[in-house]
């Protein structure tokens, strides 16, 4: 397994009503290169990992490598990590283990199912949404590699207009 990237995001939030009394709302989010958590032949560790997850605290995690193109593994991981919200593609996940927070997949032209744009909201509207883009750039040398980074500046550049 990889480390784990974290990284906090103090999103300002306006003083309406329906906002908390604090100025700031702290959002942790982690990336991890799962490395076929969904394909782990011991079922205690992928047990363990989704335990250590859930655990952390995090509020969103954007998961590489997930090897998730079974609805069944999908069902289990989700069941697992305890989701609240979670947008999959066969290579990557981005999962909302906070009951407040919600995902809104945002339609993308990528290749083979390696980018996942997300519109972040909160219920509550404690703070304006925010966009996440989880990739998962292929390692192998052939062609897949060979189209996926030649497009990438033209796809990171259409998805700054949203």
């Amino acid at each position: 397994m990889n480390n784990i990237n974290t990284m906090n995001n103090n999103t300002e939030i306006n003083n309406s009503p329906t906002s908390p009394s604090t100025n700031n709302i702290n959002i942790r989010i982690a990336t991890l290169n799962c490395n076929g958590l969904a394909k782990v032949s011991k079922p205690n560790i992928r047990c363990d990992m989704t335990r250590f997850f859930r655990e952390s605290l995090f509020n969103i995690m954007c998961l590489q490598e997930t090897h998730t193109s079974d609805e069944n593994i999908i069902n289990t991981l989700e069941h697992q990590l305890r989701t609240r919200s979670a947008i999959w593609t066969p290579h990557c996940g981005i999962v909302s283990l906070n009951q407040d927070i919600q995902l809104h997949q945002i339609e993308t032209s990528s290749l083979d199912g390696r980018i996942i744009l997300a519109k972040i909201t909160h219920v509550e509207q404690y703070y304006k949404p925010f966009y996440i883009l989880n990739i998962y750039a292929p390692a192998e040398d052939g062609n897949v590699k060979h189209l996926f980074f030649p497009t990438y500046p033209v796809l990171i550049q259409s998805y700054c207009r949203i």
